[in-house]
């Protein structure tokens, strides 16, 4: 049970660098990444051309609404033709080149995050699993070979093989270690708590992309409405999606972080007593401790840049025709109050 669990943990690792983009994969016989698979995906592009299609017939409703209350209703807002087909317009481009910059943000964010952790990973020569570093602590002095066990360290011959990749702790480990006399009572519990915390990480991760991914899909008909509301609901839309960006990146970042900085705890010569039961208790305070604080902030992240509009905003593109024929024009959110 305890090497599946850090097995499970090694998977979860990798599966954040694929989200992230620092692993890539294969997808038709060529390598990518992930984020790529999905916004340009020949199957999504033909969705989006589909409600590309709808959202151009409920712009054209909007436009004969438009010119209906122009030549035949009595309100006194009303817009020349000229702006009615320039907004028309405006529409159409907008949603002709939304899926290049949806691709071109995302791609962005991707890329200045693997800057970011690669400047923070330059000083690592070797690449190995944190379930790996668990192990290897989880069993200091509990070495088979007496001369490893009177002063162990990560920085000995042992424990090298392992951190080289030369060995590994589901194979070697029962070799060069003492298992049975693990305290699975501690290590148990903080293992089953990493798993869980870096697994609701992973799972938000994947609903936030696919948020973002039908929120791409829907944006024709956010776009059409701004013959309606001149770009209210589409200005709305714009926030939800930075917020989802914003809020699932970051999540991701946090953990990455955090999996970098836990070689830093756990391969440290600080030695916090003679007691390597006492050694144990402090390194697995520092883990728990530094999950539960990035799991946290990654949830102030998230209240702080979700929109407040994200609950009623696509149904009220899904109402917008049914309230179109009490069409009443309205004046732009960021230039106007209504009150004016």
């Amino acid at each position: 049970m305890f090497i599946n669990m850090l097995n499970m943990i090694d998977i979860l690792e990798y599966i954040f660098d694929v989200f992230i983009g620092f692993d890539k994969v294969n997808y038709n016989e060529k390598d990518t990444y992930i984020l790529n698979v999905f916004f340009m995906n020949n199957l999504i592009n033909k969705i989006f051309l589909a409600f590309m299609g709808f959202a151009i017939v409920l712009l054209l409703v909007f436009i004969g609404i438009s010119l209906e209350r122009k030549y035949v209703g009595n309100t006194k807002k009303t817009r020349t033709v000229g702006k009615i087909l320039g907004v028309s317009l405006k529409s159409i481009a907008l949603m002709c080149i939304i899926p290049i910059c949806s691709v071109i943000v995302i791609n962005t964010v991707s890329i200045v995050l693997r800057e970011v952790v690669s400047i923070t990973e330059e000083n690592n020569d070797t690449k190995y699993g944190i379930g790996t570093l668990l192990y290897l602590n989880f069993t200091m002095c509990l070495e088979r070979d007496e001369q490893f066990s009177i002063k162990p360290s990560f920085d000995d011959d042992l424990r090298k093989e392992y951190l080289a990749g030369n060995k590994t702790y589901a194979i070697n480990g029962s070799e060069d270690f003492f298992e049975e006399k693990i305290d699975y009572a501690i290590v148990i519990p903080i293992c089953l708590m990493m798993l869980v915390i870096i697994l609701i990480c992973a799972i938000t991760f994947c609903m936030k992309m696919f948020e973002l991914l039908l929120l791409y899909i829907i944006a024709p008909f956010f776009i059409a409405t701004i013959q309606h509301d001149e770009g209210q609901k589409f200005y709305k839309w714009c926030k939800i999606f930075i917020g989802k960006l914003i809020t699932g990146f970051s999540m991701v970042i946090l953990i990455k972080i955090f999996f970098i900085i836990i070689p830093l705890i756990m391969k440290s010569n600080i030695v916090f007593s003679e007691n390597s039961m006492t050694n144990l208790l402090v390194r697995s305070t520092f883990i728990v401790g530094g999950l539960w604080a990035t799991y946290e902030f990654s949830k102030l992240i998230n209240k702080t840049f979700e929109s407040k509009d994200e609950k009623s905003v696509i149904k009220d593109v899904l109402k917008s025709k049914e309230k179109s024929f009490d069409f009443e024009i309205e004046t732009p959110l960021l230039l106007k109050s209504k009150n004016d």
